[in-house]
């Protein structure tokens, strides 16, 4: 009953925050053998009174811890892991799952005339002693709208239930695109590409003979059917307006005949390197050469 109810208000959370039901189609769970034989198991150990019932609690709590943690990718089973591992150590450490008096008191299950000694509970619970290993992990918190009582394992558990069901509803899938209809034109598209070069200069170089210089786009090819990439019409020139006076030749730059190095001291001497028996590992003394 409480796990239903978890599970029936994670699903309203999940829809409050946009969710659908549809998002459930198409989940993956891993091992979901496991966490199914486990929560089976569980339920069959709590009501069965055979004396296989705590070995099958214990399997059955391992098993969904298991399971759980296989699944850590989905939101919240961590936290139901912790909670039902929760209830796995006090269930190992006790043999049982120590149950408060006072607890089942408050919820009517019992009345505060009972005798301790005369009570006998159902499934794996036994009332809680002071002999009881970790006590405060079994069933201490009463839950009177539900008439039961709880651990904070159960608690952990099915906070744990709730998270997951909202989270299913409101997860969204990730949708994937081609490359294809991202890199590769359609095979049925009218389209043409062509080269496009670009005539940059066309001058005298002062020798009757024309200098051009001839650039084109990176990948050589443009997309004439872009209309914002459609090249500028030529403009025909106007004989009247062109100069044909030859034009003078730049003034060529004057380099020094000799090397930084021959030039390199104040007064015009060379660097003298010295000789190779006085270098070490390429190092060695430079001074200027007298004359």
């Amino acid at each position: 009953m409480f796990t239903i109810v978890a599970v029936a208000i994670g699903i309203v959370i999940g829809l409050l925050r946009g969710g659908r039901l549809e998002n459930l189609r198409g989940v993956h769970v891993v091992a979901w053998p496991v966490l199914a034989v486990g929560f089976s198991l569980q339920l069959f150990a709590e009501v069965a009174d055979i004396g296989a019932a705590l070995t099958m609690s214990i399997t059955a709590l391992f098993a969904m811890v298991v399971g759980l943690v296989l699944n850590s990718r989905i939101r919240g089973t961590i936290v139901a892991a912790v909670g039902v591992f929760a209830n796995l150590v006090v269930t190992v450490a006790n043999g049982h799952v120590p149950t408060r008096f006072e607890a089942l008191v408050e919820v009517g299950k019992l009345t505060a005339t009972d005798a301790p000694s005369a009570v006998t509970l159902a499934g794996l619970r036994k009332l809680e002693t002071s002999g009881s290993t970790l006590a405060f992990l079994g069933d201490v918190i009463p839950l009177p709208i539900f008439g039961i009582v709880v651990s904070y394992g159960d608690l952990i558990t099915h906070a744990g239930i709730i998270v997951i069901a909202q989270g299913l509803l409101t997860s969204r899938r990730r949708k994937g695109i081609s490359v294809d209809d991202l890199f590769i034109a359609d095979a049925d598209a009218d389209s043409t590409t062509e080269p496009i070069h670009e005539l940059v200069a066309e001058r005298s170089n002062g020798n009757g003979e024309s200098s051009f210089v001839e650039t084109e786009f990176p990948d050589g090819m443009l997309d004439l059917t872009t209309p914002d990439l459609q090249p500028e019409q030529p403009v025909q020139p106007n004989p009247d307006d062109i100069d044909l006076r030859p034009t003078a030749p730049a003034e060529p730059i004057r380099v020094p005949a000799r090397s930084p190095f021959e030039n390199g001291t104040g007064d015009g001497l060379p660097f003298d390197y010295g000789e190779p028996d006085e270098f070490n590992e390429g190092l060695g003394p430079i001074r200027p050469l007298s004359r």
